[in-house]
């Protein structure tokens, strides 16, 4: 895990402390991700429920400067991601059926899709914030693996 913790290492004492001081502020850093994908692939063997929160994420994010057609088109993209069984997404089979309901009718609800997409990705998060424990656990000066 030296790699993880070398890359925090690198980073300016600010920056450091903002990513100790919450979990959301990892998220919402493009450097935090970084660091926090290398974390969860050396640590759990796992980075697919980030992956799949950022694409929720940039569809929500910007989801009024997309059209209707392009919303949809990442919206697909995100339910294959995640009904993909090799990507390990901690969704339940509930949460994919609501997905594929809000792609499947006609004349799409637009908000249904959005709520959808929100549930999905504070799920992601929920899962992902479980590790954050450890991962400053485990990236605390001094800490070992």
């Amino acid at each position: 895990m030296a790699g993880v913790c070398g890359a925090l290492d690198r980073l300016s004492p600010g920056t450091r402390r903002r990513f100790f001081d919450g979990f959301i502020n990892v998220l919402r850093s493009s450097v935090g991700r970084s660091v926090y994908r290398q974390f969860l692939r050396e640590y759990f063997e796992e980075e697919n429920n980030l992956v799949f929160w950022e694409m929720c994420d940039d569809i929500i994010e910007h989801y009024e400067a997309k059209d209707m057609e392009a919303r949809v088109a990442a919206a697909r993209d995100v339910l294959a991601f995640a009904a993909h069984t090799d990507n390990a997404v901690n969704l339940d089979e509930w949460q994919l059926r609501r997905l594929r309901a809000c792609l499947a009718r006609p004349g799409r609800d637009d908000t249904a899709l959005l709520e959808a997409l929100h549930d999905a990705r504070n799920t992601a998060f929920d899962w992902l914030e479980e590790r954050y424990a450890t991962f400053l656990e485990c990236c605390t000066p001094g800490a070992r693996w």
